[in-house]
């Protein structure tokens, strides 16, 4: 599997809501209308909170 750099998001400014913060490892979350979020075990490492979307939502109507 190939990725190319423009497929990735980069969002240093998001507000999140504050109960995020307490997030555990290999959890997965909800955010509505967007897909569904895993925090990265990488990341968690260095101490960074970098949420990976895992999948994505259906984003037009039929």
């Amino acid at each position: 599997m190939c990725l190319h750099i423009s497929n990735f998001l980069h969002e240093t400014t998001a507000i999140l809501e504050s109960s995020l913060r307490d997030a555990k490892l290999e959890e997965t979350m909800q955010w509505v209308r967007l897909g569904y979020f895993t925090l990265d075990s990488v990341e968690w490492d260095k101490g960074n909170r970098v949420w990976n979307r895992t999948v994505s939502l259906k984003d037009t109507w039929k």
